[in-house]
């Protein structure tokens, strides 16, 4: 009588973990990357290519610079955004194109050095253009957004979002929720519908 009772909760666990199979590799798939990390990520890369398309940077160690933060995966490290503070770590592209990295109380000009800190930095850094450019102020109010996103705010405003930024963060939040109900996540679902809502206002 035991062996049977044995067998039977055993074939029962089988049953139900067969029947959550498909639900689980769904769950991973969608979870495999971040959908808001890639996306933000291939936004860097993207206002990358145009700063190296559009302008004439003359010092070709700083396009050298460039070009291996567009394409490393470094970049997912920075967060394109004006420094908080003296105190803040991370790298300007100057009004002439050159680069300052500050780095732990210095500033680092020479592009060689640069480039070798980016082999070996850990931690999260802020990239700048100290000139106008309209496509990094777009770029600095998504990056402003998606951190709140990620430490759970509704952000205040999102009424300055580009119609096709407003779209994509649509789908993105929609990922989120899809997540969330697969996961049964309560707290997530909540969270992410109320960021639809507010994105629909």
């Amino acid at each position: 009588m035991i062996t049977i009772n044995i067998c039977w909760k055993s074939v029962e666990t089988v049953q139900r973990s067969a029947v959550s199979l498909p639900v689980w590799i769904r769950t991973l798939n969608l979870m495999k990357d971040d959908p808001m990390l890639v996306d933000i990520t291939e936004k860097r890369r993207g206002l990358l290519k145009y700063i190296l398309f559009r302008y004439a940077i003359e010092q070709k160690e700083s396009v050298w610079v460039l070009n291996f933060l567009k394409d490393h995966e470094v970049l997912r490290q920075f967060t394109f955004r004006r420094p908080l503070s003296a105190k803040d770590e991370g790298i300007i592209l100057t009004q002439s194109h050159h680069l300052l990295f500050h780095f732990k109380d210095r500033i680092m000009t020479q592009p060689d050095v640069i480039f070798h800190l980016l082999n070996e930095i850990e931690g999260q850094y802020y990239f700048y253009v100290a000139f106008d450019e309209p496509k990094f102020a777009e770029l600095e109010q998504y990056e402003s957004i998606r951190r709140l996103i990620d430490e759970r705010r509704i952000p205040e405003n999102m009424q300055g979002l580009r119609e096709t930024d407003r779209t994509r963060l649509t789908e993105l939040l929609n990922s989120k929720i899809d997540i969330a109900l697969l996961l049964h996540d309560k707290e997530d679902f909540v969270y992410y519908s109320s960021l639809i809502k507010r994105l629909k206002e």
